[in-house]
């Protein structure tokens, strides 16, 4: 794609692209509105989506944006239990309005502003893919591993590189349920 590019998605919203570097949230979405028309119980994905999570969370938490507090407190409390720690992010219908563009349904990067709280704008984005069938909203968690996915100081059970950061956590939820 290009920049002005305009994009119809699975279901059906169009994306109008604003930014060439913010795609993997484009095919993410996708993805999210594959998962939702499965009806399951709780959605949950992980990307290395905005370097805007390491900026505000630095390189040992990842951001957690979810519509549903009892799934977050699950995540986090994993997190906390497996040493893979992740905190809360806001996601505010202000976020949410950000990502409405003048030319499509949406943008996938906002106009003018995309610096400003970029892991929010990023997941409020994604929000607009959770919807089912009937209108209602997925039980969604999306953990940003932007800052924790590889590092350069690893932890005693680490190496440098890649960190698998996200897996202890989710064997952690699944296995709570």
């Amino acid at each position: 794609t290009r920049p002005s590019d305009i994009v119809t998605m699975l279901n059906g919203q169009t994306v109008e692209i604003g930014n060439t570097d913010a795609e993997g949230r484009v095919i993410l979405a996708d993805a999210l509105t594959y998962g939702v028309g499965r009806n399951p119980a709780y959605m949950i994905d992980i990307a290395t989506l905005t370097g805007a999570a390491m900026v505000a969370l630095g390189d040992r938490y990842s951001a957690v944006f979810s519509n549903d507090k009892r799934l977050k407190d699950l995540l986090v409390d994993a997190g906390a239990e497996m040493d893979d720690p992740i905190w809360e992010l806001p996601l505010h219908k202000d976020h949410k309005e950000k990502m409405k563009s003048q030319v499509a349904d949406l943008r996938n990067a906002d106009a003018g502003t995309s610096y400003l709280a970029g892991a929010s704008k990023g997941a409020a984005f994604l929000s607009y893919f959770i919807k089912d069938a009937k209108g209602k909203d997925a039980k969604w968690a999306h953990i940003d591993i932007g800052g924790t996915a590889y590092t350069n100081d690893p932890r005693k059970y680490e190496q440098k590189g890649a960190t698998g950061s996200g897996v202890r956590v989710l064997l952690r939820f699944l296995e709570g349920l």
